[in-house]
């Protein structure tokens, strides 16, 4: 391969989300502008923690809408083109090498904005959901013919383009999402720090849910399996972090908290609302839960749960299965199922030593398989086995 000099590389998320596609591009950003390329990060002025990227130094622009979906409006039409215009500015500025898109909205912005490009860069999309791209003749064309490769999160993911479409294979990858193993380091957490804050001792057994409060994560049935829980471990606390849903699940927070005070279990559940000091609540649980009913794409919460040497108990939707190893590195339990949930739980808190050594093995597939280091690697190897296939590299 020839000399791997810098590269100018667009990244777009159009995502406001702090978890999900949008850390991972934010992850991806920070790791490839500390190997020395030109990154620039385009996502809406509404996104949450770019500002930490800028003030490391990544160009960063939001003077782009990026709304979602198509609506046949002129403001709509004036506002999309806008955005064309914008990357299209943006990719003749900075001699653009790759343009890495994160989801839709920006995937056919960033698509037609290189369209009648003579010397056009490399089109890299990401798919982060589960849910199968519809087979038409727009996606057909976007994905066979413009886009240079396509990256999964998830193995799943990526077979769900061979059954819904005549997606060409050669150009879609798996590339799982990588976690901080330093930051989620178990080694540099006191275990006490938060359970002192919940009033609780070294021996209580903690159970912790760290997922936006969303229906589509399953929480209503971690509440319902802790009714059974409390009746082997009634000192048993379950910690629930996680930031307040949006859109079709506002007001859920709410719905969730009356539940566990009509079911008698305000003393057993504490509602933590969202919290930066995600290591420190791992640190203090014993084991993590994760009850989803869909989506999973790269569970960044499991992952990091992981990384922190926990059992996981997480249902069988998305990835789970793909990452957590039945009874080896945690407990696999059919969705919406609330006593699996409730058994897997008392086993980990009646054996220890099976849970700690599960925990163990967590952190040790981390280490091994999915490192933030390891997962921006296998990016950076594509996109300049991409950029020599077409000659860009010289």
């Amino acid at each position: 391969m020839p000399d791997r000099r810098p590269l100018n590389i667009l990244q777009i998320s159009s995502t406001r989300k702090r978890g999900g596609s949008g850390a991972s591009a934010m992850m991806l950003v920070k790791k490839l502008f500390e190997r020395g390329h030109n990154v620039i990060y385009v996502c809406r002025e509404s996104s949450l923690g770019y500002r930490e990227l800028y003030k490391k130094g990544v160009k960063t622009i939001t003077s782009i809408d990026m709304k979602s979906g198509f609506k046949p409006s002129i403001a709509f039409i004036k506002s999309y083109r806008r955005d064309i215009q914008c990357l299209k500015s943006i990719i003749k500025a900075e001699k653009i090498d790759i343009v890495h898109m994160h989801s839709s909205p920006e995937g056919w912005r960033g698509t037609l904005a290189v369209m009648r490009m003579k010397n056009r860069p490399a089109l890299i999309r990401s798919r982060h959901i589960v849910v199968p791209v519809k087979r038409n003749i727009a996606n057909l064309w976007m994905f066979n013919r413009m886009t240079d490769s396509v990256i999964a999160v998830n193995e799943g993911i990526r077979q769900n383009y061979f059954d819904h479409g005549k997606y060409d294979k050669e150009k879609i990858v798996t590339i799982y999402d990588g976690v901080d193993a330093d930051r989620f380091d178990p080694s540099k957490y006191d275990r006490m720090k938060v359970r002192k804050e919940l009033g609780i001792s070294e021996n209580t057994p903690l159970i912790a849910v760290i997922a936006r409060i969303a229906k589509v994560k399953g929480h209503n049935f971690m509440i319902d399996a802790m009714k059974r829980i409390i009746q082997k471990f009634p000192d048993a606390i379950l910690a629930i972090a996680g930031q307040r849903g949006r859109k079709q699940n506002v007001g859920l927070y709410e719905k969730l908290v009356n539940k566990t005070i009509k079911m008698g279990l305000k003393k057993n559940i504490r509602f933590l609302d969202f919290r930066e000091d995600v290591p420190e609540i791992l640190a203090a649980a014993d084991i993590f839960v994760l009850p989803s009913i869909g989506s999973e794409g790269s569970s960044r919460g499991t992952l990091e749960a992981m990384a922190m040497a926990k059992p996981c108990i997480t249902t069988t939707v998305g990835i789970l299965p793909e990452i957590v190893e039945d009874e080896v590195t945690g407990i696999l339990v059919k969705p919406e199922d609330s006593d699996a949930i409730a058994n897997a739980v008392i086993d980990l808190l009646s054996n220890k030593n099976k849970a700690t050594l599960m925990g163990e093995r967590a952190r040790e597939k981390i280490l091994k398989d999915f490192t933030e280091d390891a997962m921006v690697e296998k990016v950076e190897n594509l996109y300049y086995r991409i950029l020599e296939k077409r000659g860009k590299l010289n």
